[in-house]
């Protein structure tokens, strides 16, 4: 609610970052990322689709599956003055495919 008003309150288009949403049925939530649009609407949500799992060269490792959920749907959108935009979330980069719609 908070960025709906401030988008609203500043005439902006405002992407939200990344921010834990609940999954229902789940225990792990998913690391999603939201758009705004000017008027205070909710307008696009991509749930991240590639959690950051790493063995590093020490043995120690990073295993983000094991705390969130993936997403599996790409997202694209349209604002008009912007231009249309895909949503990804960090390591998502990394996976050309998502890109070439």
């Amino acid at each position: 609610m908070l960025f709906s008003e401030q988008a609203k309150k500043y005439g902006v288009w405002l992407h939200c970052g990344s921010i834990y949403e609940k999954a229902p049925g789940d225990d792990h939530p998913y690391n999603c990322t939201m758009v705004i649009n000017p008027s205070g609407k909710l307008v696009a949500r991509y749930r991240k689709a590639h959690p950051f799992d790493v063995v590093i060269a020490d043995g120690s490792s990073v295993r983000e599956s094991d705390r969130i959920s993936p997403g599996n749907e790409l997202v694209t959108m349209d604002t008009g003055e912007v231009g249309h935009l895909g949503l990804s979330i960090c390591y998502d980069m990394r996976f050309g495919e998502m890109y070439a719609l």
